[in-house]
C-alpha cells in the first residue's frame, strides 16, 4: 500500500493509505486525515475522571465490541480491510492485543459510519451506521445466554451455607426495628413503598387479584351506564321535554308497587326502548342482590315497592353530617342510608315511599340549611339523587367494591366457604343425583362414591388464624379437619378443629382492624339465654316456664324472681358470646399490610373531619392541575406514545423484530377498534347514528367490521378477539395512566358524568370537554401500546409455553404445565390444586352461588400477558396506602418515577443488549460532534441527557434531550436524588415556599431580582412573582412558547449582525417579548408544540468557560485550606490537600474568550 506524508498542527506524519484514498478529492483527504489524527491525539486536555451521564455508562456495554474490532483493525488482515474500506490508521498493525486494550479502555472505537461516504444523506447514513454497529456487536447475539449463564453459575457456585447465611441476614435486616416507635421494622418500610416481604407479599398478591375481580365487574358497568345516560338525553330530545322528566318516569316505574305494571303515562314517556331498558335494569338490580347473598353480604330486599337506590346528594350528605336529619346518621358500604338507633321502623316506612316523596318531606330542612339558592347547579332541593344514572351508577359501584372487599376478606381469613372441599352447585342437583345407579357401593351410594372421588380441597392460606377462648382456660386456634377432608360428605364430622394455642405464639399475633369478628348467631344466643333463664327459674322454685304447668302460686312467685333470673340469663348469653366469638389474628407486620389493603379498597381519606375536608380540597385542586397539565397538551401525548414504544421494547422485547412490531401495533389498533363495538357492525352503525357534526364524517370513513372475525382466532395467539378483549379489560390493561392516576371518589365521578357539578368546577376540572377529549385521545394511544404488548406476549406464549411462568400471589413461580386446561380436568386427573379462582355461577334452578374452582391454564396465560403490560407500561393503581395518601399528594407524578426507575435497572441487567442499542443510536447522532462530557456542556444540559447533532460551529452545537422522552433516561435522575425530589414536589407545596423565599428552585435564582421587576407573559406585563406563578399553568405556558404567528411579539437574532431584535405583542399594543428565550422559526415552534421535539443550540464555549471558572474558584478554596493546615502544622492534611490541588490543576481549561 502507498505511504503519504502530511503536516498537521506544525508536525509531520507518515501513514499508509489505500489506493482508493488517493482517488478522493483533496479536501476529503484532509478531512479523513484530520478525523483520524484527532481520534489518536485529542487536542483537548485529557481529564483523569470526566463526569459521565447514564448514557455514557450504558455506552460502556459496547466496550467488548470496540475491543474486538479495534484489535482486528490493528492486526495485519484487519489493517488491510480497514484501509481498503477507506480508513486511515496513523499507528498501523500494532497488534490485536494492543488494539483490543485501547478499545476496551474506551480510547478508540470503530463505527460503521467511519466507512460511509461523507456526502451520504445524514438520515440514511445514521440508519446504516446503526444497523452496522448492532450487527457487529457480540451482545446482540450472546447477551441473554451470558446473563442467564452468569446467574446460574453464581447460583451453583454459592455454597449452601453461604446462601443460608445470606437469607438469614436478609430476614434479620427486615426485622430490624426503625426509630419510629415500638413495633415498626424494615418490613414496614418495605410495605410503605409497596414492596412487602414474606406473608405481606402474599397479602399484596391477594389484593392484586381482588383488583382484577373489581376491574372485571367495572368493565360491564363502564359499558352500560353511558347507554342509560344517552337514552335519557335522546328520549328527552325526541319528546321535546327535559331529561329530568324521563328520569322521573323511569324512577317511578322502578319504585312502582310490587306485582304492578308500568303506568300508561310512564310507558308513553319511556317508549318501547325505555321499557326494555327498565326491564334490563330491574333484572340487573335483582342480580346484585343475589350475588351479595351468594357472597355472604347482608341486604334487605324491599317487598312492597320496587327498589331504587337511595344515594345522598351533596346537600343531603351535608344535612346528615351536620346532624340535622331526624332519622338518618350516615351511609353504609352500599351507599344506602343508616338510620339512627330507635328509628329502625322508620327505615321500613321510608322504603315504602318513593324518592320523590322523601325529597319533598326534607325540602324544608334543605332550604333552612342552604338558604335561597338550592345548589351550585341550580337544581331543585334534593335529599336523594333523582337522576337514575347517578343513583344506579353509585349503587353498582358500591356493589362491585363490596364484592371485592368481601372476596379479599374471605381469602385472607380462610373463610369457611372458601377453604376445604369445594363442590359445584350442579353436583347437588336432584336430577343429576338420580342419574346414578340406585345400587349402593357398600355403605355409600354411587353418587356419594363419585362425589368423594371427585372431591378437591382448597388449602388454607394461613396468613393469620381464627382464635377463640378455650372453655378450660386460654385460647384455641382453628385448623381444617383432615378427617372431614377424607370424608367430605359426612356432616357429623366438624369441618374445623380447635386446638390449644401456646401463649408465646399468641403474643406474636394481633387483631386486624377492619375485619369483623365471627359471633354466634342470634338464634344460638337466644337458645342459650332461654336455657339459662329456665334453669334459673327452676332453681328459684318457679318451675318450668309454661302456662299449662304453672300453679297460681308459681305465677305469683315468677314476677318476683324474674329480674333475678333474667340477670343470670343475660350474663350467660354474654359469656357464651364472649367464649364462642372468633377473632382473626395475624402477625403484627402482616396485620398492617391487611389493614392498608382494606383502606385502599375503601378509597376514602381517614382522619378528623377538618383534615378530610382539606384533603378533599387539595386532591380536587391537584387533580384539576394534573388533568390540564397532561390532557390538553399534544406534545405530552406524543412523548408518551414514544415512551410506551421504547418501554415495550426494552422491557418486553416488542420491537426486536421491527417489521413484526409494526404489524403488532397495527393489529392492536384493529383490536381496539373492534372492541369499541364489541365486534358488531350493527353496534357500529347504531353508534354512528347517534353522532353529530364533523365527527360523523370522520367515523364514516372508518372500515366496517367483519362480525365473524370477532369470534375467530386472532394474531396467532390461540384466542379469539372477544376472549382477548374480555380478558385484557378484566385485567385493567387498557389506558391505565389516564383512568387510574387521577382518582376521584365514586359519587363525585358519577355526579360529574351526569352533569351534577357547578359550571366553574366543570370548566376548571377534569370534566372540562377539552380535557376529556384529550384524555380520550391519549388513552387510545396508550391503549394501543398496551394491547400490542398483550398480543405479543400471548403469541410468544403459544409459540414457546415452557419459557413462561405464572406468578402466584405469594411470588412463587408456577409452570403453565401445572395448570389444568379446564377446571374440571383436575377432578378427573385427581391432581393436587394449589391455585384457585372464585366464580359466581347459577345452579339449575337459577340461583347464584359463589364457587371456588381450580385455576385454569388459560387464566394463567392471560395473567402473564397482563403482568407483562403492567411491568412495561405500569399499573397506576398498584400503590401502597402510604404512597397513595402521602407520596402521590406530595409528588403528583410519583407513580411513574417509582415504577420506571426500578424496572429500567432490572432490565438493564437482564437484557443489556436492548439498553445498549439506545446508546448505539445516540452514537449515530453524535458521530460528528465527538466525545463531549459534562465539562463541555455543564450540569444543566448534562442532567437532561443530551444528544448532540453535527459538528461544533464557533462554539455552538445543536442538541436535543432524552429526559422525559426516553424512559431509560430517567436513570440519570438517580445520580442527583435531591434535585429529583425537588423537581417532583407538587406546585401546591413548592410554589408557596418559593414565593415566600423569593427563590426559583428550577432556575436556581431569585424570583424577583430587582424591586418592581416586570416580565411578559402571553403578551401582558406581569410582576416577576406573578410571572413565576403563571408558569405552573402548563397549557398557557405552552401557548406562550408557541407564540402563534408572533402574536405575543417576537425575540429573534439577526444571523448577520448577531443583534437581538424584540417586538411588542398584539402589533405594538402589548408588552415587549423580553422575558423569553429567542423564538425559534414558526414551523419549529409548531413542531415542538405537537411533538415535544426541540433542538437547542448549546454554547460550548460559554459552558467550558464557566466550568473553568468553577475550577479556579474551587482551587482558591483549596489553597486557602492548605494555608490553614500549614499554619496549624497538620502535615498529613497538607499532603492530602496538595494531591487534590494537583488533580484540579490537571483539569484546568483555557479561557475560551482568549
Amino acid at each position: 500500500m502507498p505511504k503519504i506524508q502530511f503536516d498537521f498542527g506544525g508536525q509531520q506524519y507518515t501513514t499508509q493509505v489505500a489506493d482508493s484514498f488517493l482517488q478522493q478529492p483533496e479536501d476529503k483527504q484532509r478531512a479523513i486525515l484530520k478525523r483520524e489524527l484527532v481520534n489518536q491525539h485529542s487536542d483537548r486536555i485529557t481529564r483523569s475522571d470526566p463526569e459521565k451521564g447514564v448514557m455514557d455508562y450504558i455506552g460502556m456495554l459496547e466496550r467488548p465490541a470496540h475491543a474486538l474490532w479495534t484489535g482486528f483493525k490493528e492486526s495485519e488482515v484487519g489493517g488491510n480491510v480497514h484501509r481498503t474500506l477507506g480508513g486511515v490508521d496513523l499507528t498501523p498493525e500494532e497488534g490485536f492485543i494492543t488494539g483490543a486494550k485501547r478499545g476496551w479502555m474506551g480510547e478508540e472505537e470503530i463505527r460503521t459510519q467511519d466507512y460511509l461516504p461523507d456526502d451520504m444523506d445524514p438520515l440514511l447514513k445514521g440508519v446504516l451506521g446503526f444497523a452496522g454497529d448492532v450487527a457487529k456487536d457480540p451482545l446482540t447475539y450472546f447477551a441473554v445466554p451470558l446473563v442467564k449463564g452468569a446467574a446460574g453459575l453464581i447460583s451453583r457456585a454459592t455454597p449452601r451455607s453461604v446462601a443460608t447465611k445470606l437469607k438469614s441476614f436478609k430476614d434479620s435486616a427486615f426485622e430490624k426495628e426503625l426509630p419510629l416507635g415500638e413495633g415498626y421494622s424494615m418490613q414496614d418500610l418495605a410495605r410503605w413503598f409497596n414492596a412487602p416481604v414474606g406473608e405481606g407479599a402474599k397479602v399484596k398478591g391477594v389484593y392484586g387479584t381482588g383488583q382484577q375481580h373489581l376491574r372485571a365487574m367495572q368493565m360491564e358497568q363502564a359499558e352500560e351506564l353511558p347507554k342509560l345516560r344517552d337514552f335519557f338525553a335522546q328520549r328527552g330530545q325526541e319528546l321535546g321535554i327535559p331529561a329530568s322528566h324521563v328520569h322521573t318516569a323511569f324512577r317511578d316505574s322502578m319504585e312502582r308497587a310490587a306485582d304492578s305494571v308500568v303506568s300508561d303515562e310512564n310507558i308513553k314517556i319511556l317508549g318501547d326502548s325505555g321499557v326494555k331498558m327498565l326491564d334490563r335494569w330491574e333484572d340487573r338490580r335483582r342480580i346484585w342482590h343475589e350475588k351479595e347473598e351468594a357472597f355472604g353480604l347482608p341486604y334487605e330486599p324491599v317487598e312492597k315497592i320496587g327498589y331504587y337506590p337511595r344515594v345522598l346528594t351533596p346537600q343531603g350528605k351535608e344535612l346528615v353530617e351536620k346532624g340535622m336529619d331526624e332519622f338518618i346518621e350516615g351511609v353504609d358500604d352500599f351507599g344506602q342510608p343508616i338510620y339512627k338507633a330507635g328509628f329502625r321502623q322508620q327505615r321500613k316506612i321510608d322504603h315504602e315511599k318513593t324518592v320523590s316523596q322523601i325529597n319533598a318531606e326534607r325540602e324544608g330542612a334543605l332550604r333552612a340549611m342552604g338558604g335561597s339558592r338550592p345548589n351550585p347547579v341550580d337544581r331543585p332541593y334534593e335529599f336523594f339523587h333523582t337522576d337514575p344514572t347517578i343513583a344506579l351508577g353509585v349503587r353498582w359501584g358500591k356493589h362491585n367494591s363490596a364484592l371485592q372487599r368481601k372476596w379479599f376478606i374471605d381469602e385472607i381469613t380462610d373463610a369457611s366457604r372458601t377453604v376445604g372441599t369445594q363442590w359445584e352447585p350442579w353436583m347437588f342437583d336432584e336430577t343429576f343425583i338420580k342419574s346414578f345407579p340406585s345400587t349402593p357401593y357398600g355403605t355409600e351410594s354411587a353418587w356419594a362414591k363419585w362425589m368423594r372421588e371427585q372431591s378437591l380441597a382448597k388449602p388454607e392460606m394461613s396468613i393469620g388464624r381464627w382464635v377463640r377462648r378455650d372453655p378450660d382456660g386460654g385460647y384455641q386456634m382453628r385448623h381444617l379437619n383432615e378427617d372431614r377432608l377424607k370424608d367430605p360428605l359426612n356432616r357429623n364430622i366438624d369441618k374445623f378443629l380447635w386446638t390449644k394455642v401456646d401463649d408465646l405464639e399468641l403474643d406474636e399475633l394481633a387483631k386486624v382492624k377492619g375485619l369483623p369478628d365471627h359471633f354466634p348467631s342470634d338464634e344460638i344466643l337466644d337458645d342459650e339465654w332461654t336455657k339459662a333463664w329456665l334453669g334459673q327459674l327452676e332453681l328459684l322454685g318457679a318451675g318450668r316456664f309454661s302456662r299449662a304447668h304453672l300453679s297460681d302460686d308459681e305465677i305469683k312467685a315468677l314476677f318476683k324472681k324474674y329480674p333475678q333470673a333474667k340477670k343470670v340469663a343475660d350474663n350467660a348469653r354474654d359469656a357464651y358470646k364472649r367464649d364462642h366469638t372468633q377473632v382473626f389474628l395475624a402477625p403484627k407486620q402482616v396485620r398492617r399490610q391487611i389493614e392498608d389493603s382494606l383502606e385502599l379498597m375503601s378509597n376514602s381519606p381517614v382522619g378528623q373531619e377538618g383534615l378530610k375536608k382539606f384533603l378533599k380540597f387539595y386532591d380536587t385542586t391537584q387533580n384539576a392541575w394534573k388533568s390540564w397539565t397532561l390532557g390538553v397538551r399534544p406534545a405530552y401525548h406524543t412523548r408518551n406514545a414514544l415512551g410506551n414504544i421504547l418501554n415495550a421494547y426494552t422491557i418486553t422485547g416488542l420491537g426486536e423484530n421491527i417489521p413484526k412490531a409494526v404489524r403488532t401495533f397495527n393489529d392492536a389498533a384493529k383490536l381496539q377498534y373492534y372492541s369499541r363495538f364489541q365486534g358488531s357492525n350493527a353496534r357500529r352503525d347504531q353508534t354512528l347514528s347517534n353522532l353529530k357534526g364533523a365527527r360523523v364524517k370522520i367515523e364514516e370513513q372508518l372500515p366496517r367490521l367483519n362480525d365473524k372475525a370477532w369470534n375467530e382466532e386472532y394474531f396467532d395467539t390461540g384466542y379469539t378477539m372477544k376472549e382477548i378483549v374480555d380478558n385484557a379489560m378484566s385485567r385493567g390493561i387498557n389506558a391505565g395512566h389516564y383512568r387510574d392516576d387521577i382518582v376521584r371518589d365514586m359519587v363525585t365521578a358519577q355526579q360529574a358524568a351526569a352533569g351534577y357539578i357547578s359550571p366553574l368546577a366543570r370548566a376548571l376540572g377534569p370534566d372540562n370537554p377539552l380535557v376529556k377529549k384529550g384524555f380520550a385521545f391519549g388513552g387510545t394511544i396508550e391503549g394501543n401500546a398496551r394491547y400490542a404488548v398483550f398480543l405479543d406476549t400471548l403469541a410468544k406464549i403459544k409459540k414457546n409455553p415452557s419459557q413462561w411462568k405464572w406468578t402466584a400471589p405469594d411470588g412463587t413461580k408456577v409452570s403453565l404445565k401445572d395448570f389444568p386446561r379446564y377446571a374440571d380436568d383436575a377432578r378427573v386427573t385427581g391432581r393436587e390444586v394449589k391455585h384457585w379462582s372464585t366464580k359466581a355461577t347459577r345452579d339449575r334452578e337459577g340461583k347464584i352461588s359463589q364457587v371456588q374452582r381450580p385455576m385454569t391454564r388459560d387464566e394463567a396465560i392471560f395473567d402473564i400477558a397482563g403482568n407483562q403490560v403492567k411491568a412495561s407500561l405500569f399499573d397506576y393503581l398498584d400503590v401502597s396506602k402510604f404512597e397513595r395518601d402521602v407520596l402521590k399528594r406530595v409528588m403528583p407524578f410519583y407513580t411513574w418515577t417509582r415504577k420506571n426507575i426500578p424496572v429500567q435497572l432490572k432490565h438493564l441487567v437482564q437484557n443489556p443488549q436492548r439498553a445498549e442499542k439506545l446508546a448505539i443510536a445516540k452514537a449515530q447522532f453524535e458521530h460528528e460532534s465527538g466525545d463531549l462530557d459534562y465539562s463541555d456542556f455543564g450540569s444543566f444540559w448534562g442532567d437532561r441527557v443530551p444528544v448532540f447533532l453535527g459538528k461544533e460551529n464557533k462554539g455552538i452545537v445543536s442538541a436535543f434531550t432524552m429526559l422525559n422522552v426516553v424512559p431509560m433516561a430517567d436513570l440519570e435522575r438517580m445520580f442527583r436524588p435531591k434535585q429529583l425530589l425537588t423537581e417532583m414536589v407538587s406546585p401546591l407545596i413548592k410554589e408557596p415556599l418559593e414565593q415566600l423565599n423569593n427563590y426559583d428552585t428550577f432556575r436556581k435564582s431569585p424570583i424577583t431580582e430587582t424591586p418592581g421587576e416586570m416580565k411578559d407573559y402571553l403578551g401582558v406585563t406581569l410582576p416577576a412573582w406573578a410571572w413565576k406563578l403563571a408558569q405552573i399553568i402548563v397549557p398557557l405556558t405552552e401557548i406562550n412558547r408557541l407564540n402563534p404567528g408572533g402574536v405575543f411579539g417576537e425575540r429573534t437574532v439577526d444571523p448577520v449582525t448577531g443583534r437581538t431584535e424584540i417586538t411588542e405583542a398584539f402589533g405594538g399594543l402589548g408588552a415587549r417579548r423580553e422575558s423569553n428565550p429567542v423564538d425559534a422559526p414558526e414551523v419549529a415552534r409548531w413542531l415542538r408544540f405537537f411533538s415535544g421535539a426541540t433542538v437547542y443550540d448549546v454554547n460550548l464555549r460559554k459552558q467550558r468557560y464557566f466550568h473553568n471558572k468553577n475550577i479556579q474558584r474551587d482551587l482558591a478554596k483549596l489553597k486557602g485550606k492548605l494555608k490553614w493546615h500549614a499554619a496549624h502544622k497538620r502535615t498529613r492534611r497538607m499532603e492530602a490537600m496538595i494531591e487534590v490541588i494537583e488533580e484540579y490543576e490537571r483539569q484546568e481549561l483555557s479561557d475560551p474568550r482568549g
